[in-house]
């Protein structure tokens, strides 16, 4: 319960207060500023500081695709193929497809310093480290993909879109740094200052885009995106970590990434990209709140094995 107090509580009361804010600041639309620093400053420059700390070692890589990266293309994949059967338009199967495959990295690491100490932050770093990229690569191409429909200038608007989305670069700048030997000193203030207001402004922008007053299909959406991301995904690296051969540390990693509720910064890139971010927004609320519950059961669950 200590975990559930320090880490998701505080992003559930974030969200609060965004959708507390909605009322006496006025609607989405007044909050486009803060939305452009989220999306363009605060998120990219959070992944960058994360990957570039990482310990990145080829040896950690093949059980963290295998349990993670592999299940996570084969969900995004399944979405995007069976949008019509599931009568979804393009905006709410973007909006289910990143609340099935995104990740809280602030929760993951709160859950892994919690449960290992500095080992486990360090291991979470270098599982995050991998998944990141994966994730935003194909939460930002699908996106991008809807959003420019068909033909050769859609590939080509596609393929502009992942090569100059910021929070693409932030995974390539963070990779860059890495392989360099990590953030520069000098340049090490800077990024924390940018970095840290990424996570309560990506909680309060998903606050004031949550509506309760939620159609059929709203829920429909929901329901298969918390399945997928809380249940399905954590009870396939569970399976996968009993075949591997890790240690208790990179195994729980595995598992608490793949448990962990969908992000903030899923709603601001919604927005950016065209996508549903109302229906995004609830998604976000609608896992973190579930997760208290969840989250813990599935740690529970993978210590027993």
């Amino acid at each position: 319960m200590s975990v559930v107090g320090s880490a998701v509580v505080p992003v559930v009361l974030a969200i609060a207060l965004g959708a507390g804010a909605r009322r006496v600041v006025g609607p989405v639309s007044a909050w486009r500023g803060l939305e452009w620093l989220t999306y363009y400053c605060f998120t990219p420059a959070m992944i960058a500081s994360a990957i570039a700390a990482a310990e990145l070692r080829a040896g950690a890589f093949p059980p963290i695709l295998l349990a993670l990266g592999l299940p996570t293309v084969v969900v995004a994949a399944a979405l995007v193929l069976l949008r019509a059967p599931m009568r979804q338009d393009e905006p709410a199967t973007g909006a289910v497809l990143q609340g099935s495959i995104r990740f809280n990295a602030y929760l993951g690491l709160a859950y892994s310093s919690a449960l290992h100490g500095a080992a486990g932050t360090a291991g979470f770093a270098v599982t995050a480290a991998v998944m990141v990229p994966v994730v935003n690569a194909l939460s930002v191409g699908t996106l991008a993909a809807y959003q420019a429909r068909s033909g050769a200038s859609a590939i080509r608007a596609v393929v502009r879109e992942v090569a100059g989305n910021p929070l693409i670069l932030g995974c390539l700048g963070g990779v860059a740094l890495n392989l360099a030997g990590g953030v520069p000193s000098l340049a090490e203030p800077v990024f924390s200052m940018l970095a840290g207001p990424a996570v309560v402004c990506g909680a309060i922008l998903t606050g004031t885009a949550l509506q309760w007053q939620l159609r059929g299909p709203d829920l429909v959406a929901i329901a298969i995106a918390s399945t997928l991301k809380l249940l399905v995904l954590p009870a396939i690296a569970i399976i996968v970590t009993l075949h591997l051969d890790v240690d208790t540390v990179v195994r729980d990693c595995l598992v608490l990434v793949s448990a962990l509720p969908a992000a903030p910064s899923a709603y601001v890139l919604a927005v950016r990209l065209g996508g549903d971010g109302r229906l995004t927004a609830s998604i976000t609320g609608v896992q973190t709140l579930l997760s208290v519950i969840t989250m813990p059961c599935m740690l529970a669950l993978v210590a027993l094995t």
